[in-house]
């Protein structure tokens, strides 16, 4: 009856964590759908953005779509770091050491006699492996709420120092434009014309 027992708990904690990662690597696997699907989508309708830009009535439908399009475009690659960093973690057998550290507590107070931390260890035997899925779990799925924030965040900036970067282009070329074409209109010659 234990044996039968511990298969049952064992098998129904895989189904659990099994149904987890499949329903993180499918909202995973839908968003990449949506992104290309949005990446197509704003790469057809780039020319009307940009013609958007000369309307004036037209609104700043280029700053939206460049906003829209860095986030899709960041998305891949942040989620691909987040993806790594968490096949890391699982790689480095950090948590799968520190279980089996539970696996040979609970051996050494069986063999003690000390059956209340034989308990205390069997349990974090069962239930460690569960808590390891579930440390999985949330990275994964963190990882990709933390990616489609980190993306966003990403065009915004890229969106930000360009416009500032703009801006100081203008500003230079204006100050170049008024010192050598400006400044013989503004000489003696100039200024007694502009008075006459």
């Amino acid at each position: 009856p234990l044996t039968q027992l511990r298969y049952i708990f064992s098998e129904t904690i895989a189904l659990i964590v099994n149904m987890l990662m499949v329903f993180a690597l499918g909202v995973t696997s839908l968003l990449f759908i949506v992104r290309i699907a949005r990446l197509w989508m704003l790469l057809i309708m780039a020319p009307l953005a940009w013609a958007s830009k000369i309307l004036p009535s037209a609104g700043d439908h280029l700053g939206k779509w460049w906003k829209d399009f860095l986030n899709w475009s960041f998305f891949a690659p942040m989620y691909a770091l987040c993806l790594y960093i968490t096949l890391r973690i699982v790689q480095s057998d950090a948590l799968a050491n520190m279980l089996g550290q539970y696996s040979q507590n609970a051996v050494s107070a069986l063999l003690s006699g000390n059956f209340d931390d034989f308990v205390t260890s069997a349990v974090s035997v069962y239930v460690g492996p569960f808590i390891y899925v579930m440390i999985v779990f949330v990275m994964l799925f963190g990882g990709l709420l933390i990616s489609l924030k980190m993306a966003g965040e990403a065009g915004e900036l890229i969106i930000n120092q360009t416009k500032k970067a703009s801006a100081w282009a203008v500003g230079a070329a204006g100050k170049t434009f008024k010192q050598r074409v400006g400044a013989p209109v503004l000489s003696k010659a100039g200024e007694a014309m502009i008075h006459a």
